[in-house]
């Protein structure tokens, strides 16, 4: 979902994934956009996609984690497993 959340940097508009959105799910999300990128360089859809294209592109940036927090979900992740 969208929403809008409050940083450091003041509020922005975030895409927020719920409870039981998986890393499954977002690896699948991150290769279906991947999939755009590569068959519009591939076609003639890369000539007619011009802004669009940059906008999968700034997509795909924005939803790629940092190495910081990367990190911090891997010890999220195995603070969750530490628990059960």
């Amino acid at each position: 979902m969208l929403q809008r959340i409050k940083t450091d940097g003041g509020e922005r508009w975030a895409i927020v994934f719920g409870e039981h959105f998986s890393l499954e799910d977002y690896v699948n999300l991150q290769n279906g956009l991947i999939s755009v990128l590569q068959a519009s360089t591939h076609s003639e859809m890369l000539c007619g996609m011009g802004e669009d294209l940059f906008c999968v592109f700034d997509l795909l940036e924005a939803i790629t984690p940092t190495h910081t927090q990367a990190c911090e979900y891997e010890r999220y992740l195995k603070g969750k497993q530490t628990e059960n």
